[in-house]
């Protein structure tokens, strides 16, 4: 969420200084919405930011700038890329974009405790599955297949092993592999 507040606080630096309306952020029990007056710029679409197909579009450059400088933001027209790989990540629904030629409007779902719990059980499923086709598969790369981040997979490991459905044998690096345990003791 820190990502996605800190680049709604950027869109607000990119309205032009004569424009009166400003981008919000408005927080419900069951949703967050962030909204941006302006549009996106002609030509331009939601998947492009996402994709990064498109190169910057910086509305305010004086601001844009000091932004940058001060390290609040990475790099331009990275922020629909990186806010939805950190909603993604951790465990929300997709993002719903609602754009049209006056306003840029991001819908995000709040998490509830059955969510989280839901998500986890998918990716413990989807791990014990990249454990069973390669024994010898690390964390760093099961983070990266399933594009969520190490220390979630490292938490699941760890309650897969918690669980006696997973065990190490061997070193944690070099030579050693997951088993499958199905909840047997070894």
């Amino acid at each position: 969420m820190k990502t996605a507040v800190a680049e709604t606080i950027f869109a607000c630096g990119q309205q032009g200084l004569q424009n009166r309306q400003t981008a919000s952020i408005r927080i419900y029990p069951d949703k967050t919405i962030f909204s941006n007056y302006g549009g996106l710029p002609q030509g331009y679409s939601v998947e492009d930011f996402i994709k990064g197909r498109k190169a910057s579009y910086t509305r305010n450059k004086l601001i844009a700038r000091v932004f940058k400088d001060a390290s609040i933001i990475e790099e331009y027209s990275s922020g629909l890329k990186r806010v939805t790989k950190a909603f993604m990540e951790n465990g929300n629904e997709p993002l719903e974009f609602h754009v049209d030629s006056s306003s840029f409007t991001i819908f995000a779902k709040s998490i509830n405790d059955e969510t989280l719990q839901k998500t986890a059980e998918k990716s413990s499923e989807k791990i014990l599955v990249l454990l069973a086709a390669n024994a010898e598969i690390g964390a760093k790369e099961i983070s990266e297949k399933l594009n969520i981040s190490q220390r979630a997979v490292e938490k699941q490991i760890a309650k897969l092993e918690q669980k006696g459905l997973l065990r190490r044998v061997g070193p944690d690096k070099g030579g050693g592999h997951w088993e499958i345990t199905n909840g047997k003791s070894a």
